[in-house]
């Protein structure tokens, strides 16, 4: 029931869109490597989800030659325990049934055809290539708009006490504004010789490992926020404070209007992170304790991280691994130029005890089942500092039911789902709607379960949209794995509707 009610979802949905290639990993799965899983590739994967793209080992992560099983690429560097014997050569391949074969290559070839690939190549790999991938300048206009709207669009508002953002853009909201911008954060380095020198290393910008995009150069927060500032009719004076002591910092947010602190944590390919602490967590937690000038805290991070200062600050933003623009993003959002409408992903906890730890051992069991994430600190009642799905506006929305309400779809298989959202606020903003199943307590599930999400339109103060949801009868289904098929659930579901997992905003009750 876990591999397929929690895991597999991503994976099932692109299969259903259409993905030509999927890697298995380094790890083994309950006793078997993943390349070499048949349960997993051939079974799971291939029949079970429909997938009819190729299966490509990750780099060194075959152990034998297991095309039965399911694997169809064999990626360099799979030698470590087979005496430097390439598993995949002609000498192997050539034992294999033909059909084998024929099913590996047509597993390859038949999406490259579907998506072109076979039609535009532009060198030969291992011949070549190699000017083409490091030395051509990729980047365009186009790209680089693309890359500040994503980043933007990504920003999270976490907290806004007050209304303290966004900060004034005009004349007409304040003359003159002191902003006192503090932490070595602020002004993060984008070294790029260091990130050459090793190939897992991150920053604050990027993620590091093997998928890592260096950008050329990038813009900071204190850069994002200086040319901001600078472009507004108000009266700006920045007060900086660059570096991590707090004496500094403390004396440069005397007598400000308001004050930005900056803090940030790195991840990468290949190890866990240590700790959910932002590096700068002493730092910003004295900060804040110690000043009453109303605080900002913007972080940079790459996931879930711990806010022990949030009853002393006024505003908190955070934006996951924002690339080249995260400066502009921020800054964009703070100056109020976009009202944001991202809702996170994870939980902010109170406790790193209240997380699964990651496991240091070879031999790790996870045995929270089901119960992961949202739905493990919900069904304990535990307390958190952000919930999952949360997200704040710089405006507010009221929802209600449309006169369509709850209906059963023509089929009888399932339900539509059919909501109003009202923009009430004074300014133009979207809303992320989200919808989450209560199953029957016969059926062993967590409190709530996210099935869908519908985000509106820019909405103009006091207009309203329509969203509807189809809930089709899968939905309502668990994992048989006696059956090893989706098993309809009989009996009162409550369906939820709301602004994050803990902000419901409606809910009703379904018969199925």
């Amino acid at each position: 029931r876990t591999l397929f009610e929690v895991y597999s979802p991503p994976f099932q949905a692109s299969v259903d869109a259409g993905v030509a290639a999927a890697m298995c990993s380094y790890n083994k799965v309950n006793g078997t490597y993943a390349c070499e899983n048949a349960q997993l590739l051939a079974q799971d994967l291939k029949t079970t989800m429909g997938f009819e793209g190729w299966v490509m080992s990750d780099w060194g992560a075959t152990h034998s030659t297991s095309a039965v099983e399911g694997l169809d690429q064999d990626m360099p560097g799979s030698y470590i325990d087979n005496g430097y014997d390439d598993m995949f050569s002609a000498e192997h391949l050539d034992a294999l049934d033909e059909g084998v074969v024929d099913e590996m290559v047509s597993r390859i070839l038949l999406p490259m055809a579907r998506y072109g690939a076979l039609d535009s190549g532009k060198c030969t790999a291992g011949t070549d290539c190699d000017d083409l991938l490091y030395n051509t300048n990729a980047t365009t206009a186009e790209h680089v708009a693309l890359a500040e709207r994503i980043a933007t669009e990504s920003v999270l508002l976490l907290q806004n006490e007050g209304g303290l953002l966004p900060l004034p853009a005009s004349s007409e909201d304040a003359e003159t504004f002191t902003l006192a911008i503090v932490g070595s954060a602020c002004d993060a380095p984008n070294d790029i010789d260091t990130m050459l020198d090793q190939w897992n290393v991150g920053n604050y910008y990027v993620v590091g490992g093997s998928g890592r995009v260096i950008p050329a150069s990038v813009t900071t927060i204190v850069e994002g926020l200086k040319e901001r500032a600078e472009a507004s009719s108000v009266g700006y004076t920045l007060v900086l404070s660059l570096s991590d002591s707090v004496e500094d910092a403390l004396v440069a947010m005397e007598g400000a209007d308001a004050a930005v602190v900056c803090g940030g944590t790195t991840t990468t390919e290949s190890v866990d992170r240590d700790s959910l602490q932002i590096d700068q967590q002493d730092f910003i937690t004295q900060v804040a304790a110690d000043s009453d000038v109303p605080t900002i805290v913007v972080a940079m991070t790459p996931g879930s991280v711990l806010t022990p200062w949030k009853n002393d600050v006024e505003a908190m933003v955070d934006i996951f691994l924002g690339g080249a623009a995260t400066g502009k993003a921020i800054a964009a959002v703070l100056f109020g130029d976009h009202n944001p409408s991202a809702k996170s992903p994870v939980t902010f906890p109170v406790n790193e005890d209240d997380m699964v730890a990651p496991c240091d051992d070879l031999d790790c069991v996870y045995s929270e089942g089901l119960f992961v994430g949202y739905r493990a600190l919900d069904s304990r009642g535990a307390d958190v500092q952000f919930p999952f799905g949360h997200g704040l506006s710089y405006t507010s929305f009221f929802y209600s039911w449309s006169p369509l309400g709850l209906q059963r779809l023509p089929s009888g298989d399932g339900f539509v789902a059919s909501v109003m959202v009202k923009n009430t606020g004074a300014v133009q903003g979207q809303e992320v709607a989200q919808l989450y199943l209560g199953f029957p307590e016969a059926a062993a599930m967590p409190p709530k379960v996210l099935k869908g999400f519908r985000k509106t339109s820019n909405l103009v103060p006091d207009s309203k949209e329509l969203i509807t949801w189809e809930i089709p009868a899968k939905e309502f289904s668990t994992w048989n794995s006696t059956a090893w098929d989706w098993q309809t659930v009989h009996g009162t579901f409550t369906v939820y509707i709301g602004s994050s997992s803990r902000d419901i905003r409606l809910e009703a009750e379904v018969q199925l």
